[in-house]
């Protein structure tokens, strides 16, 4: 399914690209972590955010408004404290890669040939490629972290001529875990990012 999702994005991308307006190419540092999805049942989890990488490229397609789809590699770290599944405790630090694929719309607040400046808004997938530090961890967390989850993401951004700088936020939509005890179980990612634009 993450195959499948991943090629389907690549191809639409690539046909994109003729009419994109600008290309951006770029990466940066963030922090993730899981929110604690229920204080007072057996399932509990939390987490709090710690550093990680991303990098990727974006389009953009029309004008004023415009529309800016991604395809982007996220490194993230998070700490871990739950009761899975079986009912094993699991304690430690996880690192996750995942694709983020974000499907943005925006608007340019500012928009000349030496200085830019925008804000966008819209959905973001996260599809879980590696979960890794501990076998405990990675036992668990392939029985019950959902590999694809949804968020909704936030942005600013400021271009000096193809240099770009934006900061978004995603707040996680569909359930981290599996389990019906994990309904309010979110991710959130916090990105700092710089790239250039052709």
């Amino acid at each position: 399914m993450r195959k499948i999702f991943g090629i389907a994005f690549i191809l639409s991308i690539l046909t994109f690209t003729s009419a994109a307006q600008f290309i951006y190419v770029g990466g940066g540092v963030n922090g993730y972590f899981i929110n604690n999805p229920d204080g007072g049942s057996e399932f509990d989890a939390s987490s709090f955010m710690r550093r990680g990488f991303q990098f990727g490229a974006d389009v953009m397609l029309g004008g004023r408004l415009y529309f800016r789809p991604g395809l982007h590699f996220v490194g993230t770290e998070t700490n871990l404290e739950y009761t899975a599944n079986d009912g094993g405790q699991v304690s430690g630090t996880a690192n996750f890669s995942h694709f983020r694929i974000p499907l943005l719309g925006g608007f340019k607040i500012l928009d000349n040939s030496t200085l830019g400046a925008f804000v966008q808004t819209g959905p973001s997938g996260m599809a879980v490629l590696t979960v890794s530090e501990s076998e405990v961890i990675e036992k668990i967390m392939d029985n019950d972290y959902r590999t694809l989850q949804w968020g909704w993401a936030f942005g600013v951004g400021v271009r000096i001529r193809f240099v770009e700088a934006s900061l978004s936020y995603d707040t996680g939509i569909s359930r981290t875990f599996k389990t019906e005890e994990a309904n309010r179980s979110r991710y959130g990612l916090l990105q700092l990012s710089l790239g250039v634009v052709f």
